[in-house]
C-alpha cells in the first residue's frame, strides 16, 4: 500500500495512492522463466486510491477490450493501466480498504467499512462489486458486493468484549461489503490483530447482532448512496 504515490494519466487527471495484492503469492519454482522471482495466482494494482469508486476499473485497456498481456506502448498507460477483473478478492474490491488495522485495535475505533466474507453466497453480484463467485444456489439472498449495516442508533451492550463493541460501533457508522466467499462467516483483519484481542481469536465476535443488520440501496459509480 502506497499512500504517497501519484500518478498523471494522460489527460492530466492526477491520481494520489496504490494498492498492490496477491492471492497464493509464492517464489516462482518454475525453471522455463528463470527471470521471475515471485508468482501469484491472481492479485492486482489499483491506483489513485483517492480517486477510486472502491473497486478495480478498466484504465488503458489495449486488447480484446483488456490490456494483458498486450501492454500499452505510451509509458505513462502502460504505468496506469489497468482491469475491472484483478484483485486478490473475487468481487474486485481491493483489500486494504476494508481491512481491520492493529492501529484501529490499540485506538480503540474502526474508521472504515469492513469486508465480511460468507460460506456460499447467492449468485450474481451486486456494485461495488465487479465480479462474484458466487455459489450457483437460490438458498442464500447475500450476494458479494452487498452492502450491510446496523441501524444508526443502535448501542453495543456493556457487557460484550471491546474488541466486538468497535466491530458493531463501525458495523452501524461504515457497514461491512460483502467482498468474498469463504468457508465460514469472517471478517479480515491485519495478521498483528490477533495478539491485540481481549479474547480468544473464536471468541472475538460472540454477542455480534447479526440479525439486525440492514441491507442498503444498490449505488452505483455515480450515485453510490441511493
Amino acid at each position: 500500500w502506497m499512500p504517497g504515490w501519484t500518478g498523471t494519466q494522460s489527460d492530466g487527471t492526477v491520481l494520489h495512492g496504490r494498492i498492490y495484492e496477491a492471492w497464493r503469492l509464492r517464489p516462482n519454482t518454475d525453471p522455463s522463466t528463470p527471470n521471475i522471482a515471485w508468482e501469484a495466482q491472481w492479485g492486482g494494482r489499483l491506483s489513485g486510491v483517492a480517486e477510486s469508486k472502491g473497486h478495480y476499473i478498466d484504465r488503458y485497456t489495449t486488447y480484446r477490450d483488456r490490456a494483458y498481456p498486450a501492454l500499452p506502448t505510451d509509458p505513462v498507460k502502460a504505468d496506469l493501466f489497468e482491469e475491472k477483473g484483478w484483485g486478490a478478492m473475487a468481487t474486485s474490491i481491493p483489500i486494504q480498504p476494508t481491512l481491520i488495522k492493529a492501529a484501529d485495535v490499540q485506538a480503540g475505533v474502526i474508521r472504515n467499512a469492513m469486508g465480511l466474507n460468507v460460506s456460499k453466497p447467492g449468485p450474481g453480484w451486486r456494485w461495488p462489486a465487479q465480479r462474484s463467485d458466487g455459489a450457483l444456489t437460490s438458498l442464500n439472498p447475500i450476494q458479494e458486493g452487498m452492502r450491510l449495516r446496523l441501524p444508526a442508533n443502535y448501542v453495543a451492550p456493556s457487557n460484550l468484549n471491546p474488541f466486538v463493541q468497535m466491530v458493531i460501533a463501525a458495523a452501524r457508522d461504515y457497514g461491512f461489503v460483502v467482498t468474498d466467499h469463504a468457508a465460514n462467516l469472517a471478517i479480515r483483519a491485519e495478521p498483528a490483530v490477533s495478539s491485540l484481542l481481549p479474547v480468544p481469536a473464536y471468541a472475538a465476535l460472540y454477542g455480534f447482532p447479526w440479525g439486525s443488520l440492514q441491507v442498503m440501496a444498490t449505488g452505483s459509480d455515480t450515485n453510490p448512496t441511493p
